[in-house]
């Protein structure tokens, strides 16, 4: 019975769409996760903060 739930997972993953969701989550959380490590380092400033803001709104626009 394992054997059935594998295949159809396979099957799954083979397809386009499990593929492009996947690359588009690995996209925005490694855009959102730049972002977090800039704003939780120690040099960090307000200015910073917003330019990573905006940098990640338009990134996230482009991939839209």
């Amino acid at each position: 019975m394992g054997d059935i739930r594998a295949n159809g997972l396979h099957e799954q993953m083979n397809k386009f769409y499990f593929f492009f969701r996947l690359k588009l989550g690995y996209l925005l959380f490694s855009a959102t996760e730049k972002r977090s490590r800039i704003i939780q380092s120690s040099r960090c400033c307000l200015q910073d903060v917003f330019s990573s803001d905006e940098s990640l709104i338009r990134y996230v626009e482009r991939v839209r």
